[in-house]
């Protein structure tokens, strides 16, 4: 994200919005791994075969860090805190993108190693 924010975001200049740059990768990186927690619980099976929503802490907790993420960009008082800055729309698209892509490839990853491991297991038996 980090590298591909002055592409993305028109701008060759990192260094004149660091604010914004470290915000977008951080923010990425948090949401990443929030939605990374459900390949971990849907190891052997990928996320969109089992019900996502059948774990209601798991739920609550990634809704809950989503909320305490957007007060860390958008408080005024936690910006300073944290150094981060507000995003607008184009942060926010490139954001999601970057944190969903790899949660797929590892989901497809997930899945052929379980088709995998299936086919062996029925050709052992």
């Amino acid at each position: 994200m980090y590298f591909m924010s002055p592409l993305i975001f028109n701008t060759h200049v990192p260094l004149k919005d660091i604010d914004i740059f470290h915000t977008c990768v951080f923010t990425t990186l948090v949401f990443s791994q929030l939605l990374h927690s459900y390949n971990f619980r849907f190891e052997s099976k990928g996320i969109f075969r089992r019900g996502i929503y059948s774990n209601k802490f798991l739920n609550l907790s990634i809704a809950g860090s989503i909320l305490l993420q957007l007060a860390i960009v958008y408080l005024p008082i936690l910006q300073k805190v944290f150094k981060t800055a507000s995003l607008n729309i184009y942060h926010w698209s490139a954001i999601i993108i970057s944190s969903i892509v790899p949660v797929l490839l590892i989901n497809l990853i997930n899945e052929i190693i379980y088709a995998r491991k299936k086919t062996l297991i029925k050709q052992l038996l």
